[in-house]
């Protein structure tokens, strides 16, 4: 366990927030480029994992079996026709958990702080969705919805941080005595890993709110008033500078996190519910 990491208060005091870009987007799939995954007509997204290619294959990562919480159908069916692949399915804030490598992470994460997560979202033709496509029908729908300046980076969620372990530390044993859920991770599907486990409670932010203002390309995007608002000026303007991969650390509190939201029209919305 990170057991050099200071606890926090978890409501009211000042903590630190970073929003970190996950989930499906223009380098994801190797060689071939990737797309956003869907947001639909009534602002629900459909959030696309990342392809994982190490761990074995089980009922958590098998795109045939996990559900859209959209639409119901299966997430498989947001993928091409003529290619497809395992779930890296992390986070999951439904069991609030997220793993990754200390690169990513920062070594100050600790209890009380928050870990958002930022996607790439993009508002498809209408009825695109209603069979499957293949590589190249949804590659051009892709690129038309970026031409009308209909894709860009969203706020989908947000882990409030309990516990940091580390795992090549700890072990996978003394993980998953204190938190059985930690096993539904791509992660322990893996052999030999031992990333970093963040433990909390999960949070979706209903409806997905704008990061950046879309254009007619996908590079450049500038932020919006709300990633200021959570930001700073400074802060995301060097977010969208790289691209929203992920922004530095800057001292917020759940509750401000979430009256920023609320001033917007957005919520936090309990994931376990």
């Amino acid at each position: 366990m990170r057991d050099d990491y200071p606890e926090r208060a978890t409501h009211g005091f000042r903590s630190k927030l970073w929003i970190l870009r996950a989930f499906l987007d223009t380098s994801s799939l190797r060689g071939r480029g990737g797309y956003f995954s869907p947001l639909h007509a009534r602002d629900c997204a459909t959030l696309i994992p990342i392809p994982e290619i190490d761990a074995k294959r089980s009922v958590f990562l098998d795109p045939s079996v996990v559900k859209d919480e959209c639409t119901g159908k299966p997430l498989e069916h947001y993928m091409p026709t003529d290619m497809g692949w395992l779930l890296h399915r992390d986070p999951r804030l439904d069991l609030g958990f997220y793993m990754d490598y200390s690169w990513r992470l920062s070594s100050s994460l600790a209890r009380g702080d928050m870990l958002a997560f930022m996607a790439g979202l993009a508002r498809y033709p209408e009825g695109f969705w209603e069979r499957r496509r293949s590589y190249r029908e949804i590659k051009k729908a892709f690129r038309e919805s970026v031409r009308l300046k209909r894709a860009g980076i969203y706020l989908v969620g947000l882990l409030h941080v309990r516990e940091v372990i580390d795992i090549s530390r700890s072990g996978w044993d003394y993980a998953l005595r204190s938190h059985p859920q930690l096993s539904e991770s791509p992660h322990y599907q893996r052999p030999d890993d031992k990333p970093i486990a963040v433990v909390g409670r999960g949070y979706l932010v209903s409806p997905p709110a704008p990061l950046s203002i879309p254009s007619t390309k996908l590079s450049g995007q500038p932020p919006t008033d709300l990633a200021k608002a959570l930001l700073g000026v400074e802060v995301a303007g060097k977010t969208a500078g790289g691209n929203y991969r992920k922004s530095r650390g800057v001292e917020k509190s759940l509750d401000e996190i979430g009256e920023v939201l609320k001033e917007g029209g957005y919520e936090l919305t309990p994931a376990d519910q």
